[in-house]
């Protein structure tokens, strides 16, 4: 504000309304995939490789989850989200013994007369959960002592130190010839409210002690161990201890099942260290429904569809999809394969947002692939092969042939981060990658290319293993070029992000023109950045917002539209040299 020296009223500009638009990022890529530990239903951001070991756990059998996510990194990927695939048990149906469904390992504690009081169940589904322990601890609270008489009837009492007493926590007097149980409404002070009249009457001369009822929970698992302190069953308690448990734990949630004996004898037993049980994987039959999923509404997601609520993503990969198939049997036949990739590529059309990097099963031969890409016609997705040899660990003689989108994500992830989705990470070096399964040649490449196959090349000397196409599986060649289809994936996601502000505003010329400065403004932008090609922004582009485009009939309506035209650069796949010898005329032949 600058400085103000004469009395007066002055008015001070609000804040702009018009939101700048700008080049939003990409390269952010969605996992789906088969592994020990991490929830089903809600893809986790992972920024590296240690961070998706420690939430993931160890690889399931098959899986090639963590060698995508590990390459993803390695080749320069920034951050993902990832998306943990198992056999889950629907909402409506029944247990079936006969199946292999994903659960919680659990134990049921119970109290002093031998009912069920306390449940703890494992964060995540799975094996993993069957190895974590609990044990229940009587601490010994402090004691603190009667200092005015308290009658029956009273529903407060006073204290001489209240300490760490605080609502909700259950107490016992105790004069030495009878004792009651009480809990605490209130503490102000030294006074304790009480939430029941006491039944009988106490003398501070006996004198009467008044201690805290608590209890302890340790939860373990290997070198990980939780400990949690003087918990209580009451709900109103700071130390509930569903509340605490749940807040706090990396292991397990609690769940209170409200045993119908009185307290204090309805908290838990001590015990000695107890196994949680029943956790299962649900791997052996994991089948596509798994992978598809389904969108229940918000909260309520699995599958491909979780990622419909998270829009850093525009990538999808789903590296487990063929290892799956090969040893679930939840997969009967290649239909079943097919139909996960083709309800991918249907999330990316209907989202408009996303972008499938599809893989072929692993011992696809050249006619083959050719066969499988001709079943997809779509610029919302790019085919890359043949599988990659990698070095599992980091012992070079353990061999893994993985599927090679995992780490092309991370080329996308770099090749943004430098240049911008205008750039198709093409002619890049998968630096995991020492050999690949199926070594194409001149004439193979040419095929697969024309077929709209990104081919992985093993060049000679340094050059190493490298991508060599940039094509996406469309056959209209205005999108034939995994960039161009990009382009128009971001100018979507930031267009849309960027032009809220524009909701209930004065539907006039004003606010055209204010639209066709700001779209053009960020247009200009990215034909400065090479997005778009052209001598001049003019030629790269036009923004049209005017009465033609928003007759009286659409603003009646509510409409406001604005038509945007751009040309996107597009990659130079064929370099041709012309070579010319020029000949000089002899000197002694004649003129």
């Amino acid at each position: 504000m600058a400085e103000l020296r004469s009395p007066g009223v002055y008015f001070e500009a609000d804040q702009p309304r018009v939101v700048p638009l700008g080049i939003i990022e990409m390269g952010v890529v969605g996992f789906l995939g088969l592994a020990t530990r991490g929830p089903l239903d809600r893809p986790l951001k992972i920024t590296n490789f240690k961070e998706f070991q420690e939430t993931y756990g160890a690889p399931a059998p098959g899986s090639v989850l963590s060698h995508a996510v590990r390459g993803y990194f390695e080749s320069g990927g920034r951050k993902c989200h990832v998306l943990r695939i198992a056999h889950a048990r629907k909402e409506s149906s029944a247990r079936n013994e006969a199946e292999d469904f994903a659960e919680k390992a659990r134990l049921v504690l119970v109290d002093e007369e031998f009912e069920a009081t306390l449940e703890l169940t494992a964060i995540d589904e799975g094996k993993w959960g069957n190895s974590i322990k609990a044990q229940i601890e009587r601490n010994k609270s402090t004691n603190t002592l009667l200092t005015l008489d308290a009658e029956k009837g009273a529903t407060e009492i006073v204290v001489k130190r209240a300490g760490d007493i605080a609502r909700g926590a259950l107490v016992r007097l105790d004069d030495g010839e009878k004792h009651e149980f009480v809990t605490v409404h209130d503490v102000r002070g030294k006074t304790l409210f009480l939430s029941s009249p006491l039944k009988e009457t106490f003398r501070s001369w006996s004198p009467t002690t008044i201690s805290e009822v608590q209890f302890d929970l340790v939860v373990s698992m290997g070198h990980m161990v939780e400990k949690y302190r003087n918990l209580s069953l009451s709900e109103t308690s700071q130390q509930h201890v569903v509340r605490v448990v749940n807040d706090q734990s990396r292991l397990v949630r609690a769940r209170d099942l409200r045993s119908s004996t009185p307290a204090p004898g309805n908290l838990p037993r001590a015990s000695e260290q107890l196994y949680l049980q029943g956790g299962a994987d649900g791997i052996a039959n994991v089948n596509p429904a798994d992978f598809i999923g389904y969108d229940h509404g918000p909260g309520r997601r699995r599958g491909i569809w979780a990622f419909s609520a998270i829009e850093e993503v525009d990538l999808l990969s789903v590296p487990d999809l063929f290892p799956a198939a090969e040893t679930s049997s939840g997969f009967a036949s290649e239909a079943d394969t097919l139909s996960v990739q083709e309800a991918l590529v249907t999330f990316c059309e209907e989202s408009q947002e996303h972008f499938a990097l599809l893989d072929f099963p692993r011992k696809t031969t050249i006619e083959d692939a050719l066969e499988w890409r001709r079943r997809f016609d779509s610029s919302y997705c790019a085919f890359y092969f043949p599988w990659i040899h990698i070095h599992e660990g980091n012992n070079d003689e353990n061999v893994r042939i993985v599927p090679p989108t995992g780490h092309v994500a991370g080329l996308y992830s770099k090749t943004d981060a430098i240049h911008g989705v205008y750039k198709v990470a093409a002619n890049e070096r998968i630096d995991g990658a020492f050999d690949l399964a199926l070594n194409a040649n001149e004439e193979h490449q040419a095929m697969l290319n024309d077929a709209g196959v990104n081919v992985i090349r093993a060049f000679a000397g340094k050059r190493g293993i490298r991508t060599w196409g940039g094509r996406t599986g469309a056959s209209d060649p205005q999108w034939r070029f995994v960039n161009v289809r990009r382009i128009f994936i971001l100018l979507r996601k930031a267009l849309q992000l960027g032009t809220q502000w524009v909701v209930f505003e004065p539907n006039n010329h004003a606010l055209w023109k204010t639209l066709i400065r700001q779209v053009s403004n960020f247009l200009t932008e990215l034909w400065t950045k090479g997005y778009l090609v052209g001598a001049a922004p003019e030629e790269a582009f036009y923004v049209k917002c005017d009465e033609e485009t928003n007759p009286a009939e659409t603003r009646d309506s509510g409409y406001l539209i604005v038509e945007i035209g751009c040309a996107p650069v597009r990659p130079a796949e064929f370099i041709v040299f012309r070579i010319s010898q020029r000949l000089e005329v002899q000197s002694g032949e004649a003129a």
